[in-house]
């Protein structure tokens, strides 16, 4: 086995091993404020590439304001009652195009309502409510959870900035000094 001269005895004859390495300290929970911050971060970031992706899936989608014409009650596989909406919209080329969307559980339109409609060109049957939050949901979702780790990241450095675990120590000391004294 090789040792190094550092290793070896003054006289150069092998007396001990290299001491060993100091353990690594423990992570501190400061340590853990660059994780919140950068997986907000990238969670931002990821739910901006899910949100271009799905713009490019609806680029080619026409946009237009469609009418409810009604709303029925049915009932959903589990017994609960459901409601299936039916939206009638005109098309580009000038047909009237009359759709049923998925029965819900909550009643979101009533008729009269003139929700805003995405619908291929080539098959309008095939359309779809053109809100954001139906066209975007998971880019929503996972934006939303970037945020809140961003956030509180920010808010845990800005409390450990202004004296953190050590201040509310010393608050609560001199709250029960006080308290005592009275």
């Amino acid at each position: 086995m090789w040792v190094s001269r550092e290793a070896q005895g003054t006289h150069g004859d092998y007396t001990s091993p290299m001491p060993a390495a100091p353990a690594a300290p423990l992570r501190s929970l400061p340590a853990t404020i660059p994780w919140l911050l950068l997986s907000g971060l990238a969670l931002l970031a990821i739910a901006g590439i899910v949100a271009v992706a799905e713009h490019l899936h609806h680029r080619h989608e026409l946009r237009t304001t469609g009418t409810v014409t009604e709303v029925t009650q049915t009932l959903a596989p589990d017994g609960s009652i459901a409601y299936a909406t039916h939206i009638r919209f005109l098309t580009a080329s000038g047909a009237l195009t009359t759709i049923a969307l998925k029965p819900t559980t909550s009643q979101e339109f009533k008729p009269g309502d003139t929700p805003a409609i995405l619908y291929p060109p080539h098959n309008p049957q095939a359309a779809e409510l053109g809100s954001n939050l139906s066209v975007y949901p998971i880019a929503i979702a996972i934006g939303g959870v970037g945020i809140a780790l961003f956030d509180a990241g920010i808010a845990y450095w800005l409390f450990l900035r202004r004296g953190g675990v050590d201040r509310i120590k010393r608050d609560t000391k001199n709250l029960r000094e006080s308290v005592r004294r009275t």
